[in-house]
């Protein structure tokens, strides 16, 4: 009796095994199910040279601060003992250099010159971010909401390019631009070609006519009259 009790409790421990494996390797996993709609709402032509880019790492704290009253003491409400807040790291990427949009290039195949002018000063071109790291310390009666993110995110992203701006990005995107412009004039002056940065009036003077006689000339034929 007890062979045969051992012998059923051993089938359904192998049964039960059986039909765990079974469950684990063939049983549908779970499908994600994704849908979403993208629209191409504008295409614009751009002529961006970006030279350098900064990369930057901010710790964000955001935190709901309750005004005070016209009398001078906060208001007593939900929002002052459960107050919105937020901590997350913020990683931008800083692209600066030249919008060449409305840079004017002139070509004069007569003299074999090229002149490029309103060549801009070097600028941000974009500022990239993501959040690698986020900590929501609101509480459950006050959470966050759409409107907070949405805020938080611009907030980040507005300390990033003002620390960009304090920083000595612009001049080395101008050094780095620089060098870019030595080596189109080198290439134009080894085809044989001349180049002029900016609009220069006179630098390249104006030939007389064939049928006109220059000033200097006038003037030496009315000394050799007078002899």
């Amino acid at each position: 009796m007890k062979r045969i009790l051992w012998a059923i409790l051993l089938f359904l421990i192998v049964f039960w095994s059986g039909v765990f494996v079974a469950r684990k390797y063939f049983m549908a996993k779970d499908v994600i199910v994704e849908d979403s709609e993208i629209i191409l709402e504008q295409i614009e032509k751009v002529c961006k040279l970006v030279t350098v880019e900064g990369h930057f790492v901010e710790y964000y704290d955001y935190k709901e601060v309750r005004p005070p009253s016209g009398l001078g003491f906060p208001f007593v409400s939900l929002k002052s003992y459960f107050p919105q807040a937020a901590q997350m790291r913020v990683r931008g990427t800083v692209s600066v250099g030249y919008d060449l949009t409305d840079m004017k290039v002139e070509a004069f195949p007569e003299e074999k010159l090229i002149r490029i002018s309103k060549l801009p000063d070097p600028e941000i071109l974009s500022v990239d971010h993501e959040v690698d790291y986020f900590k929501d310390d609101s509480w459950l009666i006050n959470p966050l909401n759409e409107a907070d993110y949405v805020r938080m995110g611009k907030g980040a992203e507005d300390k990033i390019r003002a620390a960009a701006e304090e920083s000595n990005l612009k001049q080395a995107a101008e050094e780095q631009g620089n060098e870019v412009f030595d080596l189109i004039e080198f290439i134009v002056v080894t085809s044989g070609w001349t180049i002029q940065w900016g609009e220069m009036p006179g630098t390249f003077p104006e030939l007389p006519m064939p049928d006109e006689v220059p000033d200097s000339a006038k003037a030496g034929k009315d000394m050799w009259n007078e002899y």
